[in-house]
């Protein structure tokens, strides 16, 4: 996994009815998958992320840090809008904590840690947070994500080919661009959705792997249980 290179996607209204599933299923996107702007007056950075608890959301740990392994950007600077199509949002907060739980096993490379948690200054209500899943079985994952050369407007990658898989990561064929870091790779979870990956890095080999995802993880998923926890 040498000459791995993460993509930090800290980087107009689109019609964004359905969200398609490779194998032909139609269904709404979730209002989970947001943006992630910073400051007052967003720049050019951007990032995207997913409520998985009403006041906890995943992204990648590059996104909530000034740089790789850095120190965390102050998080009332991070803004979180969730299910945003242009100017429209179905909810937004500020960030209050940034947690980094993710672990990486023995012999994986460092992206397979590079997935955090933005604690909001509020719980978004109204909004249903997406679970985690295993998506043992699974070829295709679905990607929703923001881009940094079309802010604000949701894509979608309906067919993001699983080529390989360790404990931590998923290598996949779907390209990364700018704005798509920490977008969930999700997989239909009965007749909604389960997010499978966090997108964390681009490879630029010339080669059938165009991205990287990083898999949940017990303390990832032990960070956001507890958070739920009455």
């Amino acid at each position: 996994m040498k000459q791995i290179a993460i993509a930090l996607v800290v980087g107009s209204l689109l019609t964004f009815a359905v969200l398609t599933q490779g194998w032909g299923e139609a269904i709404a996107p979730p209002a989970a998958v947001g943006e992630i702007t910073y400051g007052e007056k967003p720049g050019a950075a951007i990032c995207t992320g997913t409520l998985v608890a009403p006041d906890l959301v995943v992204t990648a740990g590059h996104c909530l840090r000034h740089h790789e392994g850095g120190p965390p950007v102050d998080p009332a600077t991070i803004r979180f809008s969730a299910g945003r199509n242009g100017d429209a949002v179905v909810a937004e907060a500020k960030g209050r904590e940034s947690l980094f739980p993710q672990t990486v096993p023995q012999g994986e490379p460092s992206i397979a840690g590079d997935v955090g948690l933005l604690r909001l200054d509020h719980p978004l209500p109204g909004i249903a947070p997406l679970p985690f899943a295993e998506a043992e079985g699974v070829n295709l994952l679905v990607m929703v994500s923001y881009r940094r050369d079309d802010p604000h407007l949701p894509t979608v990658e309906p067919d993001c080919g699983i080529l390989s898989t360790t404990p931590a990561l998923f290598a996949l064929t779907c390209p990364a661009v700018s704005g798509n870091s920490g977008a969930p790779l999700l997989v239909a979870d009965g007749p909604g959705w389960a997010v499978a990956g966090v997108m964390v890095a681009r490879d630029r080999r010339s080669g059938l792997i165009g991205s990287w995802a990083a898999r949940p993880r017990l303390g990832l998923r032990t960070a956001v249980a507890s958070s739920a926890a009455p």
